[in-house]
């Protein structure tokens, strides 16, 4: 079994969509109720809502460690 590491999320919005490693992981609300399992290693984030400017993260998870993110989405300006 490949070593994980936990991803502890916040985003406000919290209906924006989580994208990990360019795969759908679903809403920021559903998942900040419980850690994000995730391989050991690098990860590309991208947080999406409409009517803000998509935020891109980069983590390096460790393994059994808990590494916590808190994102605040910038609206668009029109």
């Amino acid at each position: 079994m490949q070593p994980t590491g936990h991803l502890l999320l916040s985003c406000e919005p919290s209906d924006a969509i989580l994208f990990v490693d360019d795969r759908l992981q679903g809403s920021v609300a559903a998942l900040q109720k419980k850690p994000l399992v995730l391989p050991e290693g690098m990860h590309r984030l991208e947080f999406r809502r409409e009517g803000y400017f998509a935020h891109f993260s980069e983590v390096r998870l460790v393994k059994a460690t808990k590494h916590r993110l808190e994102i605040k989405l910038r609206k668009e300006p029109y």
